[in-house]
């Protein structure tokens, strides 16, 4: 039980990893500029859809976000890095 927990974490951590790349790409390819207060900064909202995107798990296998988080909450947590 306790494999299958730390896996499920490991994918769920990998995917908001990757999410968190796509969306990083998206905004870098709309404008090159960093916000400069909290309010240019445009949510994520309780509620929205999962984007399907395909990810490369540990066990090198193709995972849909979507499958994963289908039929259950799901929190995904977005780090801004000013690095």
């Amino acid at each position: 039980m306790q494999i299958s927990s730390l896996r499920v974490r490991l994918h769920l951590a990998s995917l908001c990893l990757l999410v968190l790349s796509v969306n990083s790409s998206a905004i870098h390819a709309q404008a090159n500029e960093i916000p400069t207060s909290p309010q240019d900064i445009t949510p994520l909202l309780l509620d929205n859809k999962v984007p399907d995107v395909q990810v490369v798990n540990t066990n090198d296998e193709s995972v849909s976000l979507r499958e994963i988080c289908e039929g259950q909450a799901t929190l995904l947590i977005f780090y801004r890095g000013n690095w």
